[in-house]
């Protein structure tokens, strides 16, 4: 994608009222009380915070070690989100960075699924790999297309494999829609394994959001030649049609490692 000038993005201030301390102890008013511990939380949901994105207070309750268990293992900080107009020069580099680093985390998985099925070829489609959200139905209030967020994202992930669909079919797994099913519903313990071993891997990658308590959303779909035309089809349509040359609705294709 080629970088475009425009204005830049809103930024967060890296000081604001939710860095503050929300309990503010007056050493002239001898009267003064401090909040109660409830009092604080309303305060901070009402801003915006919840116990997992609040600092340490000095106190810990079990149900706040519980969610921080399951918080994110490579957490980085989410960045409000750019409309195309706003994508540049550092954004590409950034997106290009992280669509790298998921490309090589993927790489190794390569052969086990050409292990079920010598032809079967990985693929990545979404934002990640076209760098524009292409959904209509994801839009900024002007209408405006947003870019990938390489601070908050999921990995859209499937097998291309006519064998391997035909054989979850024979098991017993439903179609999810024509030509594609859940790869974790596929009925093939085998496909399952590694998708239950790749959850793991990627959620090292900072930014995936798919990670902690929602590690089990990331899924590789198995999907047919014809459904996968047919989805890049519709793709590069959208893509069109907000003016971005058609190329971008194609998928990545996830190489083998090199030997």
């Amino acid at each position: 994608m080629q970088s475009r000038q425009a204005k830049k993005p809103t930024h967060v201030p890296e000081q604001g009222m939710f860095e503050e301390p929300l309990v503010v102890q007056s050493k002239n008013k001898e009267n003064s009380q401090q909040p109660d511990w409830k009092t604080l939380l309303r305060r901070a949901e009402r801003y915006g915070h919840h116990l997992r994105q609040m600092p340490s207070t000095g106190f810990q309750s079990s149900r706040t070690v519980q969610l921080q268990k399951g918080n994110k293992k490579n957490p980085e900080n989410k960045t409000p989100d750019k409309t195309l107009s706003q994508a540049d020069e550092e954004w590409e580099k950034a997106w290009k960075a992280k669509q790298l680093e998921v490309q090589q985390a993927m790489q190794a998985f390569v052969p086990q699924f050409q292990a079920l099925d010598p032809n079967a070829e990985v693929h990545i489609k979404g934002s990640l790999a076209s760098g524009v959200k292409l959904n209509p139905k994801k839009r900024s209030p002007t209408g405006e297309p947003y870019v990938f967020n390489p601070t908050d994202f999921d990995i859209d992930a499937y097998v291309k494999s006519d064998k391997l669909y035909e054989q979850a079919i024979r098991n017993g797994a439903e179609a999810r829609k024509a030509g594609e099913i859940v790869g974790s519903k596929s009925r093939i313990r085998a496909f399952n394994e590694i998708i239950k071993t790749m959850r793991e891997k990627l959620a090292e990658i900072s930014g995936n959001r798919d990670v902690g308590e929602e590690m089990y959303k990331f899924n590789v779909f198995i999907r047919t030649q014809k459904n996968v035309a047919s989805s890049i089809k519709r793709d590069q349509d959208l893509a069109k049609k907000i003016g971005r040359n058609p190329s971008i609705g194609n998928p990545l294709i996830i190489p083998e490692p090199e030997k």
